[in-house]
């Protein structure tokens, strides 16, 4: 007789086929060893894909991995599962859908708000970004932008423009210059070329031709919208929701996205103190989950929390500066579990 029958489930498949957790025990059902989180080598050596994928082969094909096809063996009516078992990538969509639904709903659109503000002369202003060269060609790509079309496949023309606008600092010494390419002209543009980038992200047949991370895009957006005092917060907040939404769970620029969100969640007025805990809680662990995945890549994640994820941070004290500006001015107001969790973002992003 058994002296330690299986009593822990396989986080894996879901099935109670393990006598101890985190104990480095082999499923036979899907193969995947349970290794303590604290043994991060063999953690990056012994699982080799992420939990994640392990589970959608598991669905796929019956095993964690396709070369333990045959080492395998087919569930029991014996088999006891987990209740109500599910994978993670179904688990985290409706995490995600349960924290974002209210602001992808919201009836406007960024470019669309932006285009009210953003007249002609603006639009040709952002066309002379890169030396005044092929001003004609970037103006009317830009124009179709202004008209809600988003190029698929991005060409030079508008690209280079957009992605020189992104960089500029309106209010800083290193703007872009003087009159209309400084302050709120410059914030503008700026808003103006941040979101059409992520738009342009977001197409698929547009991966891999942009210049820069999304991450970038998003904290010089957040710092114009706020700047430009236009109420633009909750249409930026569905553009950034609708992102998140189609991005692939493994992206490593997620947690990015969802601190984006909590700072322009925590601007509005109306934001609800169990909100604001909600998305806090979702920026930390989506920062711990994506550092787990990053395990299993070419390039292990550093220790420094959020940055750590990325190989480069061109905006690192931008992102450090705004999020504490900003959270240290409703941490007051807040709920000692919320202000808490708010807090340890600012403690963990460092300055």
């Amino acid at each position: 007789m058994n002296e330690n029958p299986p009593s822990v489930a396989c986080p894996c498949c879901g099935y109670h086929t393990l006598t101890g957790a985190a104990n480095y025990e082999v499923c036979p059902i899907c193969f995947w060893e349970d290794i303590p989180q604290s043994d991060l080598y063999a953690r990056s050596t012994s699982n080799r894909i992420t939990l994640r994928k392990a589970q959608q082969n598991f669905a796929d094909i019956g095993a964690c991995e396709a070369e333990y096809g045959e080492l395998v063996r087919q569930p029991t009516a014996d088999d006891a599962r987990i209740s109500n078992w599910r994978p993670m990538e179904q688990r985290l969509r409706q995490q995600q859908h349960a924290l974002l639904d209210g602001f992808v709903h919201h009836r406007a659109g960024l470019l669309e708000q932006l285009a009210r503000f953003v007249h002609d002369g603006l639009l040709r202003a952002i066309a002379e970004a890169d030396y005044g060269m092929n001003v004609e060609e970037h103006l009317a790509a830009l124009r179709q932008i202004h008209a809600g079309q988003i190029p698929v496949p991005i060409k030079w023309e508008p690209r280079e423009v957009l992605e020189l606008v992104r960089w500029s600092q309106p209010d800083g010494p290193n703007g872009r210059g003087e009159g209309k390419d400084a302050g709120r002209y410059g914030h503008l543009q700026r808003a103006f070329a941040c979101t059409a980038l992520l738009l342009i992200a977001s197409e698929p047949e547009n991966s891999g031709r942009l210049m820069g991370s999304e991450k970038d895009s998003i904290i010089q957006l957040i710092g114009s919208v706020l700047a430009l005092d236009l109420k633009l917060q909750r249409p930026a907040l569905r553009l950034l929701s609708e992102r998140v939404l189609t991005l692939d769970l493994g992206d490593a620029e997620l947690p990015f996205f969802a601190l984006g969100i909590l700072l322009l969640a925590a601007t509005l007025p109306d934001v609800e103190p169990q909100q604001l805990g909600e998305l806090g809680e979702w920026v930390l662990a989506e920062e711990a989950r994506i550092r787990a995945e990053l395990l299993h890549t070419w390039r292990p994640p550093t220790q420094q929390w959020l940055f750590g994820l990325a190989s480069y941070n061109t905006y690192q004290e931008s992102w450090q500066v705004t999020t504490v500006s900003i959270l240290e001015k409703v941490i007051p107001a807040l709920p000692l579990s919320e202000a808490l969790v708010l807090r340890n973002i600012i403690e963990r992003i460092g300055m």
